[in-house]
């Protein structure tokens, strides 16, 4: 949650600095993804989410796919990021690379989750263990990006 909020403030100091709308809707979003992380609202949407909810959009499901399009919002943003020749584009680069990564892993779980094919012990937990250490590494990465280019020369 601090590393996507650390994100957040070097954005907003980003958008503020070169006048940049989509900037500023990348500090925003990063800041409603690390107020969701902090109150753990995604798991909320998606404990034991029952397929058929989203077919009717029910019980979360809304909220859900509210959620998963904001993250989508917010990868495109990170992309746009992506200029190279700026300082800090590698570590956004690679940051952006595991939060896709860890956000399909989550995916892939529910997807398995429904088919009743989720294994169960030693694999299920290096999996999770496997995608939050893609999430961190990626909030990490993104957040040091973001901070070295608000401390560098305007971009």
């Amino acid at each position: 949650m601090l590393a996507t909020l650390v994100a957040a403030v070097c954005a907003a100091l980003l958008a503020r600095r070169d006048r940049s709308t989509p900037r500023l809707l990348l500090a925003l979003g990063l800041a409603y993804i690390a107020t969701d992380t902090a109150l753990g609202l995604h798991e909320r949407f998606a404990a034991d989410l029952d397929p058929r909810a989203l077919a009717t959009l029910e019980d979360g499901a809304v909220a859900l796919l509210g959620t998963t399009l904001l993250l989508g919002v917010v990868t495109v943003l990170l992309l746009l990021e992506l200029r190279p020749g700026r300082r800090g584009t590698a570590m956004i680069a690679a940051g952006t690379a595991l939060l896709v990564l860890a956000v399909a892993a989550r995916f892939g779980g529910g997807a398995l989750a429904a088919l009743h094919r989720l294994p169960a012990g030693e694999p299920r937990t290096a999996g999770l263990a496997a995608m939050h250490a893609c999430g961190l590494s990626g909030w990490l990465l993104v957040a040091a990006g973001l901070f070295v280019r608000a401390n560098g020369t305007p971009t």
